[in-house]
């Protein structure tokens, strides 16, 4: 327990000695001694040290959610010599779990001596000699040694409730009727990004909830970084903050806190949060802090002559961009107005943040500057430049992940070798150059203070060369992954006017010649029906950017209620027995239709119409008719809808759908087909071609993007697909069934021309497993997503409770078991450990996970999942919120794509999240390859060679060291139980 406690317990015999000696021992003190002497001396008897056998991970002292009654605003009262505090009995909660932080709450009769750190509770509920003394350093980095070796410990002492208490606790000499929030600035605060993190965030989080009412004590105390940040310590306490080592007072309040509560870096988890706070919320609080006026970002208009604006932060020491002249021509040549930030102008974080709010674009190298990008408005973006060192990871995790959870959006310029300082400095043969993660030790001294970065301006301008054109959709390295074939450049000027004055003519001889159909096949061949990459913004504003379409009324062909027609539907669809159109002619409304695309997102690409909607699936056409925003140059957009876009393999294998429009009258010259079909509900066109099989790739490519997409019209929604897979329907049709309450259609295979209101080709999709509540236009989140899941199966645990140890209740744990590669050789061994750790274990095996309603009752009926890295544990999102899940990631360097795919989504999800990370001396792959293969000395260069999959994934078990094991998973079972 790293110290925390202060010794062990004595033998039994010892123990009722001292409590026959205690009266006398206690009344000879009090006779000698004052009290605070005393007290000082109190920690020193047997009694008052805390045993580590007897205190769980999480001491569930008393009060888990209670919240003290706020009194009227009298907020300090000076009372000499009166002993001001109530006969009232007081509670008192620690949580040691979090990995960031240890922190205390109680209430009731507290009195807090800052000098001495001490915090007394007194007539606690749930005294204990063992536990009447407990020590909270109060930082958020507790797993830093050297950071929280600077922290001074409080220490918060129990007293029994009367009759029993036989130590007369200090008198209060100031009360207050707020709570106080007791935090330390010794850390790491004087670097922004420690400050944001570190403390300003969990302050946040802990404090803002009472609305000013509430007394920060600092420990440590720091004066400049009071001074620095006292707005927003304003905006969060009424009150001056206390210097809280060098008070003398005796402080009497109704509630405190001891540390912060923390989740992740630059972020928030909305389901760790006792008030659901998100990172949203806390820029709109420090939009406020600081009158920002700018909340959104917005597309910029060239032909206005408006320039997007660029905030460029700038380094000198290290990390310092050497030829930063030439880089802020560029982007000035590229149309951006530029503002050049030192280290002098960042250092003023007011006036600072008005600026970088006055920005739709933030570009700076990894480093505490960029934590600025808190106050860039909603949609703007922020661009990393990584140096070198293979850094891409940790960087991304410092400030690419959480940008998504504000509202931001992420791209990022890595640094070649021939453009880093580094090269005067070593040879190329270098390990700094050929294995620069061999030298992760050093990374501080090489890698980030130890280098400067000269860019390369023509590969950097790339970068920006859509940012350019239509702001909003900066790309980041990774992103246009070969889009559209029909994207090839065109010439501008002359050749366009020419082919606008040649269009009518074409049109009428390509009528008068064919029919329709075939027509517009060949349309897609003419120059001016493909897209100019000139003039095609990333995100293509043709309309609509946020109306919905208006939906009418179920005009059906039989005379019954909406109601009954509703549910007739939703039980015939379910039997997969009827469609939701009705036969009619040619019904499409004369109607100007809109159309709206998005190609800037990493994951897929889509498009989102409404108006005269007429498909044919049998040709994969979509034709958009009287379009309010049709030009010959685009009148054909192709999209693949599947969710990977990035995966050129996997996408080779979606069927392309052909979005066509055509102008309104009297300019349109080309017959629409005519409606065959006609739906009163909006269309969702989508593939199963991808990776649906996995279960993983099922949830994560599909499902999950799906619910985004479709769940918004409450089942009254036609799902068509292409690439139909019968299996995938099959397996997923309860889930189908609750998003929409017709059947499924075989889109590739549907000769109908069916008439729709309004209509998305592909899929949104945010992140893996996950969905970022701020792009989601109905505020969705995974917490949502697993309400909906739970609905769908009729689970029946929202929540996991603390299981009681004396009572002889055991926690569940649901162990997922693979065969075929990346298995538990010694699974009956590490079974039967977790059984005698005092788990019911659930075995379950690829044959029971299978069969997935079933399996998901058995997961929302257990409190822990633990399995090797795979798709079983995709299972996880059928856990009750606050449920574990347990990733045992095998040998290779495999720890961030493992925690990627499912750690990172765990906190969105509310479960908690730990890992077991394979050994060289656990994996199967000994028995292949001798010690001194790179697969051991250098399994980076495995990955380097693209044999990840084959290597380390398909090509090793695993052997469990119990003994390790089973320390790892005592620790889970005593943060989920009590005594």
């Amino acid at each position: 327990m790293r110290g925390r406690r202060e010794g062990t317990s004595h033998g039994s015999s010892g123990t009722a000695a001292m409590w026959l000696l205690l009266p006398p021992l206690l009344f000879l003190i009090l006779l000698k001694t004052d009290f605070l002497p005393q007290v000082a001396r109190f920690r020193e008897t047997g009694f008052t040290k805390v045993a580590d056998e007897m205190v769980p991970k999480v001491s569930t002292l008393g009060s888990d959610g209670a919240r003290w009654q706020q009194q009227s605003h009298d907020t300090v009262k000076q009372e000499a010599a009166k002993d001001v505090a109530a006969p009232i009995i007081s509670k008192l909660t620690c949580n040691f779990s979090n990995i960031h932080s240890d922190i205390c709450i109680m209430e009731g009769d507290l009195r807090i001596h800052g000098r001495s750190a001490s915090v007394y509770v007194v007539s606690a509920s749930t005294f204990r000699p063992e536990s009447s003394t407990i020590t909270v350093k109060p930082y958020t980095r507790k797993w830093e040694n050297f950071t929280m070796s600077r922290i001074r410990e409080v220490t918060m002492r129990s007293m029994p409730p009367a009759p029993h208490s036989f130590v007369i606790p200090p008198r209060c000499t100031v009360r207050h009727d707020v709570p106080a929030v007791v935090f330390s600035t010794g850390g790491c605060g004087t670097n922004f990004f420690h400050a944001l993190n570190d403390l300003i965030i969990p302050l946040y989080i802990t404090a803002h909830e009472y609305n000013g009412h509430v007394q920060l004590l600092s420990t440590d105390y720091e004066p400049k970084w009071v001074a620095k940040f006292r707005p927003i310590l304003a905006a969060l306490s009424l009150y001056p903050v206390i210097d809280f080592d060098g008070d003398t007072s005796i402080r009497c309040f109704p509630l405190a806190h001891v540390g912060l509560e923390s989740h992740r870096e630059l972020g928030i988890d909305p389901g760790l949060s006792r008030n659901g706070y998100t990172m949203m919320g806390f820029r709109d609080f420090l939009r406020s802090t600081f009158s920002l006026q700018r909340p959104w970002a917005t597309t910029i208009s060239r032909s206005t002559g408006q320039k997007p604006r660029l905030a460029m932060v700038l380094r000198r020491h290290s990390r310092a961009i050497t030829n930063e002249a030439d880089a802020i021509t560029s982007m000035e040549d590229l149309g951006f107005e530029v503002v050049a930030a030192g280290p002098e102008d960042v250092s003023d974080m007011s006036q600072f943040a008005g600026v970088v709010n006055s920005c739709d674009v933030m570009v700076g190298v990894h480093g505490a500057g960029l934590t600025n990008m808190v106050f860039l408005p909603q949609n703007a973006t922020m661009v990393q430049i990584i140096p070198w060192g293979g850094l891409k990871d940790g960087c991304r995790y410092d400030f690419g992940d959480p940008a998504l959870d504000m509202g931001l959006r992420y791209a990022e310029y890595e640094v070649t070798a021939d453009e880093t300082t580094l090269k005067e400095k070593y040879p190329r043969d270098h390990a700094v150059f050929t294995d620069p993660k061999s030298l992760h030790l050093q990374v501080w001294k090489i890698f980030l203070e130890g280098q400067n970065v000269t860019l390369d301006i023509g590969r950097f301008r790339e970068l920006f060369g859509v940012s350019s054109k239509g702001l909003s959709s900066c790309k980041g390295s990774w992103e246009m992954n070969g889009r559209h074939e029909s994207a090839k450049q065109h010439g501008s000027g002359g050749r366009g006017a020419v082919l606008w004055l040649l269009l009518p003519p074409l049109l009428v001889l390509i009528v008068l010649k064919t029919d329709f159909l075939p027509q517009v096949a060949r349309l897609r061949e003419t120059g001016f029906t493909r897209f100019k990459d000139e003039m095609v913004n990333k995100v293509s504003s043709l309309g609509l950017d946020s109306s919905k379409w208006q939906q009418q009324s179920l005009d059906t062909e039989n005379p019954v209620s909406a109601k009954e027609y509703n549910q007739q539907n939703k039980i015939l669809a379910t039997n997969g027995a009827k469609d939701g159109s009705l036969i009619n002619s040619d019904v499409g409304a004369q109607t100007i239709s809109r159309l709206t695309c998005n190609f800037s997102h990493r994951h897929s690409d889509t498009c989102t119409m409404e108006g005269d909607l007429r498909i044919h699936g049998k040709s994969a056409s979509v034709y958009v008719v009287s379009s309010s925003t049709f030009r010959p140059e685009n009148s054909t957009t192709t999209i693949r809808p599947y969710t990977r876009k990035w995966e050129r393999e996997t996408m080779s294998r979606i069927r392309e759908v052909n979005i066509r429009s055509s102008a309104p009258p009297p300019y349109s010259f080309v017959i629409p087909p005519k409606c065959t079909a006609r739906h009163d509900v909006p269309a969702v066109i989508f593939s199963t071609g991808g990776c649906g099989k996995n279960f993983f790739h099922a949830m994560s490519d599909l499902i999950v993007p799906l619910y985004i997409t479709a769940h918004e019209y409450n089942g009254h929604v036609q799902l068509l697909i292409t690439d139909y897979n019968a299996e995938w329907v099959a397996k997923f049709r309860p889930i189908l069934a609750a998003l929409s309450i017709y059947p499924v259609i075989d889109f590739d295979a549907d000769t109908t021309v069916r008439c729709f209101p309004a209509a998305h080709v592909g899929l949104e999709s945010h992140r893996i497993l996950g969905i970022n509540t701020t792009l989601s236009r109905n505020g969705y989140t995974m917490m949502g997503f697993r309400d909906f899941l739970r609905s769908v199966f009729s689970l029946q645990r929202p929540w996991t409770t603390p299981v009681s140890r004396s009572s002889g209740e055991k926690p569940r744990l649901v162990f997922v078991l693979r065969r075929h590669s990346r298995a538990v050789t010694n699974e009956a061994d590490a079974i039967a450990a977790v059984a005698d750790l005092g788990f019911e274990v659930v075995a379950a095996g690829p044959e029971d996970v299978s069969d997935m309603a079933q399996f998901a009752g058995v997961v929302n009926s257990c409190d822990v999942m633990v399995g090797v890295h795979g798709a079983g544990l995709t299972n996880m999102v059928f856990l009750p919120h606050n449920g574990t899940i347990v990733q045992i990631i095998p040998w290779g360097n495999l720890k961030y794509p493992c925690r990627f795919d499912f750690g990172d989504p765990v906190p969105d999800m509310g479960l908690r999240y730990e890992e077991y990370e394979v050994t060289a001396e656990e994996t199967t792959l000994k028995d292949k390859y001798p010690r001194d293969h790179p697969v051991f000395a250098d399994p980076i260069s495995i990955e380097r060679k693209g044999k990840i999959w084959e290597v380390f994934l398909e090509g090793q078990n695993v052997t469990l060291d119990i003994a390790r094991f089973r320390g790892a998973m005592q620790q889970v079972y005593q943060s989920i139980t009590t005594e």
